[in-house]
């Protein structure tokens, strides 16, 4: 099996090592240290070095020479080092350390010296530790001079799952997925121990080809995986960890009322938790979530009553706390911090609890339609939602709530029992204590309407009806207007409506009026500004645990990355999002879109697997596509085929759905979506029907995307370059991109050295606004390779120069006589205008120093 979990850090340890570089590998426990180390000595030797094995063992650390004698050096008539000096001098060799932490003095001291002898460079793979006196330095930088450091943080959604779908085989659903990503904390370690025990237990099964999970999450068999993680903890340590599973998460004076600030500093050095700020709250969560299913499920009664009634004998009266219920909707927004994704899912399960408890204790309208605000934002339990509407009246609410139960009601009907119909009658023939809602009520019918069957014929004739009169003005109908403009594709239509609202800060018609002063900016080409504006509003809501929100402004972001071409980017950020759990109620469509993209971005990253498991996860709910222009189920179908080389299919599949859409009026999301998929794939089928529709469009920039894709077709250098220009201009650098290469493949082929120059600047300006990682996927979707020119400052050449020599930073500062932190600022900037990394990434990178 092909080593998948970190294979990014594999090539660049290889690349390193290969140039006479020492590294450095620190992690956690689970990260797949030991892993990497083994899948390293293969490509080494493979590559024909010789490779010394020695591994530390916590049982001979006092044990003079005894890794060593262990690794199989030293004997009665030669010396550990003597032997191991022999192994080592007459091959081109690599002596690579597991555990060196738990490395034995003399053994350490011993590799030192073949060091200082023989230059043999070293890979040391050792678990990050607090400093403390008396302790020695186990780092690569005591043994070599030049050295790497290679740091291994939890793996991104996408690394876990192409971990998981290959261990598994092939693909599965996106709930697998998301429960086996959030669990583990990205810890290879405990992803394939969770996939391993779902499998022998019969919890993950196959069914048409794809993996699902049933049952519990928790199996006992995972206990091991969890102790090996919290191994070397101190008893107040444990009661803090059990603690924390206990109640979900801690704020941190809590936590420093439970142990002493040193161990809490101890505890965070190793990683088991994780501090997160949120909503002006820092609190304590478990990393990986997986140790709080242990400590849920495996601690004995006895203890875990010890471990409350501690708490309480420690903390004051203030600050006495509940234990969570097990929450309900298990799921969780899980980032590079995952500490957040439990502060979320416990804020989350908290909420429903206490609407649940309100509920029970006086089961009026209000607490009625409390929680069902919040089981329509994790709809987990129809059965409960339903019980719900059953037991209430509407006519015992007051005229704001009963509107608020209207919404909610036709909500449910039309996009969960799929009955519009009976949705849109609840605005319709109003009693007269809701009169003054009818403009907030007639504008979600409207939205159910346009979902549920496409934009009307009559619907100018709706929205002047919406503005009778004898109406109350509320703002909603220029909501709906500006809804309707922005999927008819007049964005600036849409603008002038929204300019004539104010809504008051914080309300329900604010958020939509930003929501749709974002679409309306972005359909006019301001797809720059529109990521940075989404991202913003993504995280303040989060911030609020506004999950709904979050959803809604991720699509927009989605988008925004698509047309920019940082596909990296937008498989971090879908990878987190999709996390969150099921869709709010009405956020189905969202969440298809949401899930489409991430197969995009998948497909254009090379996670190929992850990518189908997405596509057909999209694909698998039958529900109409999003009004909004984002991305379809067949358009991530399309990017399957295409990549796999079935032109004829995926021409198909974008043709269906560009007619999906425009045949439901969603004119603003067919020509954008067929301009910009068709052109990134080079299908050019859709344009002789798009043509005409541009006209009939707001915003100029559709015209000379346009003129982009005729260049191409017809090979028209003069009119790519200036096109081009404008895309990176624009921020549209996927497009840029490949009109860049394509532009100097012609100048090449045409020998034109001053066109070559312009076409490698134009790289260079995509190269500069793209990170690398999107670089390399463009170079590998396109099948075009070009050189990188260096417009580096004369220091930041120099010094970038030494360290591509495999000079270290301090190396090239004795060279230079300059400051440590002096070449540390030139390096970070060479690095930021190169698209790179790190020191391994500027290995190999194919830099022309001369230009």
């Amino acid at each position: 099996m092909a080593y998948v979990a970190r294979s990014e850090e594999l090539a660049a340890c290889k690349t390193a090592v290969l140039q006479g570089l020492s590294i450095d590998i620190v992690g956690r426990l689970g990260s797949g240290r030991s892993e990497l180390i083994k899948a390293l000595t293969a490509e080494l030797l493979d590559a024909g070095r010789k490779v010394v094995t020695i591994a530390g063992y916590s049982a001979a650390t006092k044990k003079p020479f005894r890794a060593l004698e262990l690794a199989g050096f030293g004997t009665d008539s030669q010396s550990p080092i003597a032997a191991l000096l022999k192994a080592v001098a007459d091959h081109p060799s690599i002596i690579t350390v597991d555990d060196a932490n738990l490395l034995d003095e003399d053994s350490w001291a011993a590799l030192a010296a073949v060091h200082t002898e023989l230059g043999t460079p070293f890979v040391i793979s050792r678990v990050q530790e607090m400093p403390s006196e008396g302790h020695s330095d186990r780092s690569v930088r005591s043994l070599a001079s030049s050295t790497m450091m290679l740091r291994l943080e939890p793996l991104t959604f996408e690394a876990t799952t192409e971990l998981l779908l290959e261990r598994l085989g092939g693909p599965a659903e996106l709930d697998v997925l998301s429960r086996v990503y959030r669990k583990s904390g990205g810890l290879p370690g405990l992803v394939t121990a969770i996939a391993d025990t779902a499998l022998l237990s019969g919890r993950l099964s196959q069914k048409d080809q794809v993996w699902s999970m049933t049952g519990e999450f928790w199996d006992g068999n995972l206990t091991g995986s969890v102790k090996h993680l919290l191994s070397g903890l101190t008893r107040s340590q444990m009661d803090l960890i059990e603690a924390i599973g206990l109640f979900g998460s801690l704020s941190l004076d809590v936590a420093l009322d439970i142990v002493g600030e040193e161990e809490l500093e101890s505890l965070e050095a190793s990683e088991v938790i994780a501090i997160a700020s949120t909503d002006a709250r820092t609190k304590l969560a478990l990393d990986p979530p997986l140790i709080g299913e242990w400590v849920r499920h495996e601690p004995s009664s006895l203890r875990r009553r010890r471990v409350t009634e501690a708490l309480k004998e420690k903390l004051p009266a203030s600050k006495q706390l509940t234990p969570a219920a097990t929450p309900r909707v298990d799921s969780a927004l899980s980032t590079a911090n995952s500490a957040l994704g439990v502060t979320v899912a416990h804020e989350r399960a908290n909420r429903l609890s206490i609407a649940r408890d309100a509920w029970k204790a006086d089961g009026d309208f209000t607490n009625g339609l409390r929680l069902l605000q919040e089981l329509h934002a994790s709809p987990s339990s129809p059965e409960e939602i339903e019980d719900v509407y059953t037991a209430l009246s509407e006519e015992e609410g007051v005229p704001a709530d009963r509107a608020e139960y209207r919404q909610l009601r036709m909500h449910w009907l039309a996009y969960r029992l799929n009955r519009p119909e009976d949705a849109i009658k609840l605005a319709i023939d109003l009693p007269p204590e809701l009169l003054p809602y009818s403009e907030y009520l007639c504008a979600v019918a409207l939205r159910v309407q346009i979902d549920a069957f496409g934009v009307p014929e009559d619907v100018d004739d709706q929205l002047a009806q919406m503005r009778r009169p004898d109406q109350f003005e509320s703002g909603w109908v220029d909501i709906s207007e500006a809804f309707v403009r922005i999927v008819q594709g007049k964005p600036l239509s849409a603008l002038d409506v929204l300019n004539r609202v104010t809504p008051p800060p914080q309300s329900e018609l604010a958020s939509m009026h930003e929501l749709m002063y974002l679409w309306a900016r972005m359909g006019n080409g301001d797809v720059t500004w529109g990521f940075e504006a989404s991202m913003k509003l993504l995280n303040a809501a989060l911030e609020r645990f506004d999950l709904t929100l979050t959803r809604a402004y991720a699509l927009p972001a989605a988008t925004c990355l698509h047309a920019v071409g940082h596909y990296g980017a937008g498989e971090s950020l879908l990878g987190a999002v999709l996390t969150l759990g099921p869709p709010a109620v009405g956020q189905e469509r969202t969440h298809v879109a949401l899930l489409s993209y991430a197969a995009v971005f998948s497909c254009l990253g090379g996670h190929l697997t992850l990518a189908d498991s997405l596509t057909r996860e999209a694909e698998r709910p039958a529900v109409p596509p999003s009004p909004f222009p984002s991305a379809t189920a067949g358009q991530a179908r399309a990017s399957l085929q295409n990549l796999a080389g079935d032109r004829s299919g995926a021409v198909r599949s974008l043709v269906e759905s560009f007619k999906q859409l425009n045949d439901r009026g969603y004119l603003l999301s067919a020509v954008d979506g067929g301009l910009i998929s068709g052109a990134m794939m080079g299908i050019g089928d859709l344009l002789p029907t798009i043509y005409p529709l541009i006209d009939t469009m707001e915003g100029e920039w559709r015209s000379r995307y346009l003129d982009y894709i005729m260049a191409v077709a017809k090979s028209d250098v003069v009119a790519l370059e200036s096109s081009t220009a404008h895309l990176v201009d624009a921020g549209r650098l996927a497009a840029a991109q490949f009109g860049a290469t394509e532009l100097r493949r012609l100048y090449v082929a045409s020998q034109d050295k001053p066109g070559i120059e312009r076409a490698d600047k134009l790289i260079e300006r995509v190269v500069r606004l793209r990170d690398d990682i999107d670089v390399s996927a463009a170079a590998w979707l396109y099948g075009k390779h070009f050189r990188i020119m260096a417009d580096l400052s004369s220091r930041e050449q120099e010094i970038a120069r030494l360290a591509a020599k495999g000079l270290s930073n301090q190396a090239i500062a004795d060279h230079l006589i300059l400051s440590l932190r002096t070449v540390e600022t030139h390096l970070s900037a060479a690095y930021r205008k190169l698209g790179i990394r790190n020191r391994a990434d500027l290995l190999e990178l194919n830099w022309d120093w001369d230009a």
